[in-house]
Formats: structure tokens, C-alpha cells, sequence
């Protein structure tokens, strides 16, 4: 009985969390990389990111090579 009340319970939860939002508008829109800002955005600071992480995790690594 308490293994079926708490998959009674887990099911109520996932079907209320599963709704669908029909009021929200949801932007499909291609990007405008005519804005200046769009491409600072979208290009130029995802690939400064990924080349910080990539000096940061090597700087690490030579970091615990060092100490041990």
C-alpha cells in the first residue's frame, strides 16, 4: 500500500510539472548578427570563454604537477 500511495504521489508531481505554458510567447527568431552586440554576444564571448577555460584548467594542471 505505501509503495502504491507513493507512486500515486510521484506521478501527481511529474504530470503537474510536465504542463505545457500555451500564454508564453517563445522567440524562434534567426539572430540578427548585423548588431554589433549579437556578435559580441553569440561569437566572440562564447570562444574568449572557451579559451579562458583552456588556459585556466592547463595553468591548474602545471599548478598540481608542480606540488607534487
Amino acid at each position: 500500500m505505501r509503495i502504491l500511495l507513493t507512486a500515486f504521489f510521484l506521478l501527481n508531481i511529474a504530470l503537474l510539472q510536465a504542463q505545457s505554458q500555451d500564454l508564453v510567447k517563445i522567440n524562434n527568431d534567426p539572430v540578427d548578427f548585423s548588431n554589433p552586440l549579437n556578435i559580441l554576444l553569440y561569437i566572440i564571448f562564447p570562444i574568449l570563454l572557451a579559451v579562458f577555460y583552456i588556459w585556466w584548467m592547463r595553468k591548474q594542471r602545471e599548478e598540481r604537477e608542480q606540488n607534487k
